[in-house]
């Protein structure tokens, strides 16, 4: 009877500690993944110079392929015309990862159509700030902040 006493003892001892391990804490649900698709969404900037077409509504598509999303936005003009995911400080550095604009039409309500810039920009995370750098015509650098909103169901 003592060594089934002893053997109980430690079985319990031994679930105990295991318990001890778990996090009382509730795990953080990971956000669903996006499927594969295009979706509209809002682009939000810190900026009324750096903002989506006006055609547009502040809103791009995003371009969702095995789990890597990549925004197209296009832009009210041809002012800006190169960015980088980062600070402007960095756009500058060798090796910088810089996303060159494309020549997109846009047709307004009136039936005028104008050229604009448009840019695709890989999108990490939505719903969530980023640093995005722009480089105007006159050589500039500029910092802002934009974010990519989930799209609406």
């Amino acid at each position: 009877m003592k060594k089934f006493t002893v053997l109980l003892l430690v079985m319990m001892l031994i679930v105990s500690f295991a318990a001890c391990g778990k996090s009382a804490e509730p795990q953080k649900e990971e956000e669903p993944k996006l499927a594969d698709g295009e979706y509209v969404v809002k682009f939000n900037t810190d900026s009324s110079m750096f903002h989506a077409n006006e055609v547009d509504e502040g809103c791009g598509v995003l371009f969702v392929e095995n789990g890597e999303m990549t925004l197209f936005v296009r832009l009210a003009g041809t002012g800006i015309v190169t960015l980088f995911k980062g600070k402007a400080e960095d756009a500058q550095k060798d090796g910088a990862e810089l996303i060159d604009h494309v020549e997109v039409e846009v047709e307004y309500p009136d039936g005028t159509k104008e050229t604009v810039y448009g840019f695709y920009i890989p999108v990490d995370e939505l719903d969530t700030e980023f640093d995005c750098a722009i480089l105007g015509k006159k050589g500039s650098w500029y910092d802002h902040v934009v974010s990519v909103s989930s799209p609406e169901e």
